[in-house]
């Protein structure tokens, strides 16, 4: 579901998708493992998907650069008994961006279950 123009970068704690990785805006979002000390309560807006995920998060607006203002979304996004931390950022220079454009490429996620290392050579 990611386009293919988009940029994949991941480590063991997070992926990055880069939307526009050869722009002047920021077109990005990532997805993390949880930090326990993270508050879910400061989270306002919830949207649930057809995949039965959810998203509780809050938008606010960035710093400011030459590319505008850079808006932001972050949340708790639960799917399959996982939590997991959802940031995603976006930049225009004129108009306001929308950094939840993230949520189409978020409903798409599943949980799949790994067979164990010795069950897959079988």
């Amino acid at each position: 579901m990611i386009p293919k123009e988009c940029t994949i970068l991941e480590n063991n704690d997070n992926i990055l998708i880069d939307c526009n990785a050869k722009g002047r805006t920021i077109r990005q979002f990532s997805i993390s493992k949880i930090q326990s000390t993270l508050q879910e309560d400061q989270y306002e807006a919830l949207f649930s998907f057809e995949n039965g995920a959810t998203l509780q998060y809050y938008m606010f607006e960035g710093g400011a650069g030459s590319g505008g203002t850079e808006y932001q979304l972050e949340g708790v996004f639960k799917i399959g008994g996982k939590t997991l931390l959802i940031t995603s950022s976006d930049q225009k220079e004129f108009g306001k961006g929308e950094p939840e454009f993230c949520l189409k490429y978020l409903s798409t996620i599943e949980i799949i279950k790994r067979l164990p290392a010795k069950d897959k050579m079988n």
